[in-house]
This record gives structure tokens, sequence and C-alpha cells, in this order.
């Protein structure tokens, strides 16, 4: 399904109000160089980024050194044609805390080449006993 920009710009704006008011999962949207372009304040607060701070990161420089190889393989699957994809990860808060997560991610649009042109992550904390 492929969706203009404005209807993918008010998914995202739907997603990230709802998903803040109803449960405790952030989501974020990144562009195809993984760079950040979109927040729900549950992310944020989650990790105690602002979306500026996320604007000069890309989603491997927040994540743990060792689960950057779980995050390529997904990506990987992704340009290879999966629309989705489900990994475990602990991102690096601001305050320099692993903060582990389920990640569902979903490709967005793709180019004329089938590219992916975005990506949307939904990422649930785990709860660590």
């Amino acid at each position: 399904m492929f969706m203009s920009t404005e209807q993918r710009q008010a998914v995202s704006a739907n997603a990230a109000t709802n998903v803040g008011l109803v449960g405790c999962t952030g989501v974020v949207e990144v562009d195809a160089n993984l760079g950040f372009s979109r927040a729900n304040p549950v992310f944020l607060h989650m990790l105690g980024y602002t979306l500026k701070d996320l604007a000069r990161r890309s989603v491997f420089s927040i994540t743990h050194p060792t689960d950057v190889d779980a995050m390529e393989r997904a990506h990987r699957q992704l340009i290879a044609g999966d629309t989705a994809a489900r990994y475990e990860v602990r991102y690096i808060a601001k305050s320099g805390a692993g903060v582990p997560c389920i990640v569902d991610v979903h490709c967005g649009n793709r180019d004329t080449d089938g590219w992916p042109l975005w990506f949307r992550s939904f990422a649930t904390p785990i709860a660590v006993s």
C-alpha cells in the first residue's frame, strides 16, 4: 500500500498520540539512512532525549553495541523485501542506562527501485528482573 506524505503524517500523528495515551510503547520514524525524523512522547521520555537530540543521531548510535547485529539483520530483511521485523534491543538512554525493548519495525513506502523510503518502529520496554 502506498500512502501520500499527508496520509503518512496523519498516521504517524495518530499513532504517536494514541500510543502515548494508552500504553507504554515508543513510536519512532526513521528515514532511509536510519536517521530519526519523528518520535512520540513515550519514546522520548523512555530514553530521556528530545527530538532535537535524536535528529543528530542514527538508530545505531543509541543502540547498545552488542545489539547492533540484531538491528542490522532486521534492516537487511526489510531492504530485501520483508515488510516487518521484530527483534530485542537495548537502547542507550541519554543517562547512559540500557533500556531493553522489543522492537517491531515496519517498512514504509518504497521508491521505484524497491528501496525503503522510511521505517516506523514500535519499541515496548521489557521488564528486567
